[in-house]
């Protein structure tokens, strides 16, 4: 083998170790490496050991410890067996500091809120599935929640649709050929009625109604018409078009960017 011949193996050689190094890398940044994992795995169950022993049935030992690369962290989602609320996320870093979520999540009552908000939206879509007659584009039943209505809520709690803990909100989009506000009011009532027929409550409606898109690729929504944050008490107006356009004049100078 000549010596040139030699040298361009050796480069050769040289480069495919910095690819695979380089790849190695790449990986490592998206997925960690198992060794950083098992570390992470073994202190995180560690900490959860010594911080949460109380909760008896939390299960961690073989859920598997996940590493985001965007925080460039390792974490792990634990769900008490038991209590669907007791659920929380421990993330342990770089520098080998573990943190967990759940004084906000537990404690807070974040869990407890998002599991009633979407009992309660699964409840409001089957009711609008089997009885509303027009087809609608978006649906959200949800509640309004902030840090001082976390007493409102206990761990675990059952979703009671005749006493609900939260304020109520619905927002509904409905897809109608016309656009006007003759037609927005009648649709607003329609709304109204099939809440209060099925014996549930809310604070404020959101009602759009928006044509249908056309059946062609991209084609941008036609024109539409919003009814924005309608407090349920005025749904008793005489004349409920001309409050709905005074509405939701007010509404949009008041969040006019």
């Amino acid at each position: 083998m000549t010596k040139k011949k030699l040298i361009l193996k050796i480069i050769a050689g040289l480069v495919s170790v910095a690819l695979i190094l380089l790849i190695l890398f790449i990986t490592n940044s998206f997925t960690g490496n198992p060794i950083s994992a098992a570390i992470a795995n073994k202190n995180i169950n560690r900490y959860l050991e010594d911080n949460y022993s109380f909760i008896n049935d939390l299960d961690y030992k073989d859920k598997k410890t996940t590493y985001n690369f965007k925080f460039g962290q390792y974490g792990k989602y634990v769900q008490s067996k038991s209590s669907p609320d007791t659920a929380f996320y421990v993330t342990y870093n770089r520098s080998g500091k573990i943190s967990d979520d759940y004084d906000g999540y537990v404690v807070g009552r974040f869990n407890t809120y998002t599991r009633l908000e979407k009992e309660f939206d699964s409840v409001v879509e089957e009711i609008f599935k089997k009885n509303f007659p027009y087809e609608t584009d978006i649906l959200i039943a949800g509640f309004s929640f902030d840090e001082n209505d976390r007493d409102k809520l206990a761990l675990n709690m059952k979703l009671d649709l005749d006493n609900l803990p939260l304020e109520s909100n619905l927002s509904v989009y409905i897809f109608s050929d016309k656009i006007n506000y003759e037609i927005l009011c009648d649709r607003l009532i329609e709304v109204d009625e099939l809440m209060k027929n099925n014996s549930l409550q809310f604070k404020n409606y959101s009602v759009v109604i928006r044509q249908p898109k056309s059946d062609a690729k991209d084609s941008p929504l036609g024109e539409s018409l919003h009814l924005l944050d309608f407090p349920v008490e005025k749904m008793e107006s005489e004349d409920l078009i001309t409050v709905i356009k005074d509405h939701q004049a007010q509404w949009e100078i008041e969040h006019e960017k």
